[in-house]
């Protein structure tokens, strides 16, 4: 209620606040029994990422500790985040690049693992996404 009588007091986004007050109860079944799965479920697909960005260094034969993959990793992920651009293109490859960088590996194999990281993680499941929506929707309406 707190948050309903602060948006009704803005002009510009008080026109909101039935719209706000009818998602009270979704969030609330949301918030209650959903959390901890959801918790444990982004635990395992950022450790399985995290195993899996750990398994592309090795590849190329760079044995940094896991810990010191997974800070790279998901450093770089973050800063791409916060350009909201879409997948972060351009600045988690160039700070993942940097960081590498500045541990003494080569330009060209820092971008040889971020080519094979972004390829085997986003756009893999991207193109799956694609080729699986492909298949449902010819068979859903028939399409040959």
């Amino acid at each position: 209620m707190f948050l309903s009588k602060f948006i009704s007091k803005i002009p510009k986004i008080s026109k909101f606040v039935k719209h706000i007050e009818e998602s009270y109860p979704s969030f609330q079944s949301l918030t209650t029994s959903n959390i901890p799965k959801n918790w444990l479920l982004s635990f395992l697909a950022f450790g399985l990422d995290a195993i899996a960005v750990y398994i592309v260094f090795l590849g190329f034969g760079l044995d940094f500790d896991f810990v010191f993959t997974t800070m790279i990793s998901f450093s770089s992920l973050l800063f791409g985040v916060l350009t909201l651009v879409p997948a972060g293109i351009g600045v988690t490859e160039v700070s993942f690049v940097s960081f590498l960088t500045q541990e003494g590996v080569s330009l060209s194999l820092a971008t040889s693992i971020i080519i094979m990281i972004r390829l085997t993680g986003i756009w893999f499941a991207t193109g799956i996404g694609f080729i699986t929506t492909k298949l449902l929707f010819q068979k859903r309406y028939n399409l040959v």
